[in-house]
């Protein structure tokens, strides 16, 4: 039932607390703890260091350029820079984000949204394909970044990626490329799961770890039915582990569950919060779900959030991609007033667009409290941005035009090191947009040559946010 914790002054990092509960296993990962480490905390005990992790955060139909882009820049001899209308949310962590700007799409792509995902994840050209009921249909032609990392790192985790969606207003009828952003080669995506109970049950259940039979959701749910949290059925293993580490590993590993146990209660909100009490029969309904057809993107967002944090954190895996919302899709931002879906609005709302430019600013506020909760995340010394490289960008500059020049690109963390800490604003007019993946993958510790095909190849990242 239960993987025995040797008394030891190291723990191994592949740890993890498992249970039983109606014949089915339960296991749960914990984060890196100090016997894991070395002396500095700053690697692990083995001398390793600690992994680095890549994701990508992306949100549909571009920006307004003249609110997104920053007046200082190195391009002007400044390292330092200020916060411009679109980007001022991302405050709180803003050492942690480098901008880039001016770059354009190379990589040969057209059709306005089917080509700037491609081309912004994986530097390729799409694959047209038949569209007798379409306007169009494509593919992608090469594996997105999250996959060309997966594909090298991904054996080493229970789950070699991780893929999560806020918003399901995507274009479900124009091939792959619109509908899911991660992808392992043509016709060959990964879908996002939407609904942060499921995500839940696949990460806390023991389908991913290793020697579990698959059982996790069972297990999960024989759980939910007799009043119980998974955190009960992990009990004893948690008094062991108590028993082996200090007094700051038990503090880390108290918020760790409670990290858990607060996302569990929001999975369904009606939980019991002691364990002799019944569930009812009927489960109550999915607290994510849409009302009077508005989608909670806030508080989807920051379950996904947390849960991609907490995946990260216990070493489930070190790949994720974030479908904030999709391009040319049918996400209605109605926490700024729309109506009517974004898309729609990025082409007919006149003037200046001013509720085009509240949905990104809305967007990059979401992105900001993501990473806010990886930076409020303890690792090692540091905290689990500060092993991260992550991408976040959209699929066209602006959505009036459909324009290919001047791609929005943020890239955060500090990839143990590898990135600048804090962010510049690089800006290359007319530069190759496949650079910043480049980028990306590098700082994730990855030694590619080379990234994309085409026009869209490169060979040279941006040195000047790489330390």
């Amino acid at each position: 039932m239960t993987q025995r914790l040797l008394r030891s002054p190291r723990i191994p990092r592949r740890t993890f607390l498992r249970g039983l509960l109606g014949g089915s296993a339960l296991s749960l990962g914990v984060p890196l703890l100090e016997p894991m480490l070395n002396g500095n905390g700053n690697a692990l005990a083995s001398g390793a260091p600690i992994p680095r992790r890549l994701g990508v955060y992306m949100w549909g139909n571009g920006c307004k350029l003249d609110r997104w882009t920053p007046k200082q820049s190195l391009a002007d001899g400044k390292s330092e820079w200020a916060l411009s209308p679109a980007l001022e949310l991302l405050a709180p962590v803003k050492p942690y984000v480098s901008v880039v700007s001016g770059l354009n799409v190379m990589s040969g792509s057209d059709r306005g949204h089917h080509g700037g995902w491609a081309s912004v994840l994986s530097g390729g050209p799409i694959v047209s394909q038949p569209h007798p009921r379409s306007v169009y249909s494509s593919t992608f032609s090469l594996p997105s970044i999250d996959q060309v990392m997966a594909s090298v790192v991904g054996r080493k985790t229970p789950f070699a990626s991780l893929e999560v969606g806020v918003s399901r207003g995507v274009v479900v009828n124009e091939g792959t490329t619109l509908r899911y952003l991660s992808h392992r080669g043509p016709d060959n995506p990964c879908p996002p799961e939407y609904s942060p109970q499921l995500v839940f049950d696949r990460l806390f259940g023991a389908a991913g770890t290793p020697g579990s039979g698959g059982k996790g959701r069972s297990a999960i749910a024989a759980a939910r039915a007799d009043g119980h949290s998974v955190l009960d059925v992990v009990a004893d293993d948690v008094r062991r582990l108590r028993q082996q580490v200090g007094s700051h590993d038990a503090a880390r590993l108290d918020q760790h569950l409670d990290n858990v146990r607060e996302i569990e209660l929001r999975m369904v909100k009606d939980w019991p919060r002691r364990p002799w009490c019944k569930l009812p029969t009927r489960l109550p309904a999915d607290p994510f779900e849409t009302r009077d057809g508005r989608e909670p993107h806030a508080e989807i967002n920051l379950a996904m959030s947390k849960l991609v944090a907490l995946a990260l954190s216990c070493d489930l895996t070190r790949v994720f991609s974030i479908m904030y919302s999709g391009g040319s899709g049918g996400t209605t931002f109605w926490e700024v007033g729309q109506t009517r879906s974004h898309h729609d609005l990025t082409h007919d709302e006149p003037k200046d667009q001013p509720l085009v430019h509240a949905a990104t600013r809305f967007t990059v506020g979401e992105f900001s409290r993501f990473l806010r909760v990886l930076k409020d995340t303890p690792e090692g010394s540091g905290n689990l941005l500060d092993a991260c490289a992550i991408m976040g960008s959209s699929d066209l500059p602006e959505g009036r035009d459909h324009s290919w020049n001047d791609f929005p690109v943020l890239i955060a963390g500090r990839a143990g090191g590898a990135l600048r800490h804090p962010g510049l604003h690089y800006r290359k007019v007319g530069g190759n947009l496949s650079v910043a993946p480049l980028t990306v993958l590098r700082a994730a510790g990855i030694p590619i040559e080379a990234f994309g095909r085409r026009g869209g190849r490169v060979t040279e990242s941006i040195t000047e946010i790489e330390t």
